[in-house]
């Protein structure tokens, strides 16, 4: 018996049978398949007939190849590219494991439609777009990742009643106590300094400026 009857038996063998879905996708709301689901029933029915299949993972592909015990020289291979994983922003922490975890998650993936394709396995769903669902949940969460971070650096519409002759004389006490003479001390170090005592919005930094900016237009030494 050649490896493709073998291969024909497994397949019909493995359509008679009930798989349970124990996967949820829940962004296309579908039960499907998991790796745990098809594992057990293919290796099963592939000892049956004397056949062995193993996963390859090389040069951007994923392969699966089938041996036949009797006719070593004899196999069947599927392969399947290897999705691009989306790399970690700069703030990510922990980024080698980010890639890691999305590398085995990718990995996963493949493996279960490598068996569905070699086994000829009804899903009885679309599940054309579920093979980028690792990369499409992770460009979710760093999607939403990059919301919070826009909404947390977007600046209050009301502006504080600041008293600026204080801040203005706090900052230059602490120059001063830096050795800084009155003299020596600009208006841009007087902003700095300033910008330091508190998170101050875009605003109020705008007043808080051209309050430094009228001292010194003035003079200083008043």
């Amino acid at each position: 018996m050649s490896i493709y009857e073998k291969l024909s038996k497994v397949q019909l063998a493995l359509m008679k049978r009930d798989i349970r879905k124990t996967g949820f996708n829940k962004f296309k709301k579908y039960h499907y398949h998991t790796l745990d689901d098809l594992m057990p029933h293919c290796l099963e029915e592939c000892h049956k007939e004397g056949l062995t299949f193993f996963f390859n993972f090389r040069n951007n592909e994923a392969i699966i190849r089938l041996h036949d015990w009797e006719a070593p020289v004899e196999s069947i291979t599927c392969g399947l590219p290897f999705p691009e994983l989306v790399l970690p922003d700069d703030d990510a922490k922990n980024k080698n494991n980010i890639i890691v975890q999305d590398m085995g998650a990718a990995v996963t993936y493949l493996k279960r439609y490598l068996l569905i394709d070699l086994f000829d396995i009804s899903e009885g769903e679309l599940i054309d777009s579920d093979l980028n669902d690792a990369s499409s949940a992770k460009n979710t969460k760093n999607e939403s990742s990059a919301k919070k971070k826009s909404e947390s650096k977007k600046e209050p519409e009301t502006v504080r009643e600041l008293n600026l002759q204080e801040l203005l004389d706090k900052a230059l006490t602490k120059l001063q106590k830096k050795g800084l003479t009155h003299e020596e001390i600009t208006a841009y170090a007087v902003k700095k300094c300033i910008e330091k005592m508190d998170k101050f919005n875009k605003k109020e930094l705008a007043i808080i400026y051209d309050f430094v900016n009228e001292y010194y237009k003035v003079g200083a030494s008043k």
